[in-house]
């Protein structure tokens, strides 16, 4: 059974993450590229990263206390989101991305694209509907 407090302890968190990311992100490609931008767009790395792990923990949670296995990855965890009708087939798409995107994040960070860091910066509606999804899903309980 999905421990609905946690779930929603960490959307919580995530909408934080997401307003504070809307305030520290360069406003454009150009001014993410200044060198004295270099705090903003870190910063803006850093919201990213954890929204994106806000995400994956909820979708690890919903799968495991779901009893639909446990996932050895964030890439299962969020297709299973997505194969079980949490989030529509298109949307898991986007978040086997998102997972994609957080490994680079995590471990790539040295070669980061800024042009790749900038599109994800204003990609905060993909975090929102994903929340919409979650809170349709634990309604649905």
């Amino acid at each position: 059974m999905v421990a609905e407090q946690v779930i929603l302890g960490r959307l919580g968190h995530l909408r934080t993450v997401v307003e504070e990311l809307r305030r520290v992100r360069p406003r454009d490609l150009d001014a993410m590229l200044r060198p004295e931008q270099t705090a903003a767009r870190r910063a803006t790395e850093r919201c990213l990263y954890l929204a994106i792990q806000d995400v994956l923990d909820i979708a690890n949670h919903i799968v495991s206390a779901e009893g639909w296995g446990y996932p050895e990855t964030y890439r299962e965890a969020v297709q299973a989101l997505a194969e079980r009708g949490v989030v529509p087939p298109d949307f898991g798409t986007t978040l086997v991305a998102m997972a994609g995107f957080r490994n680079i994040l995590e471990h790539e960070y040295v070669r980061l694209d800024a042009e790749r860091l900038f599109a994800y910066s204003r990609s905060e509606a993909d975090f929102e509907q994903f929340a919409g999804y979650v809170l349709a899903f634990l309604e649905s309980e």
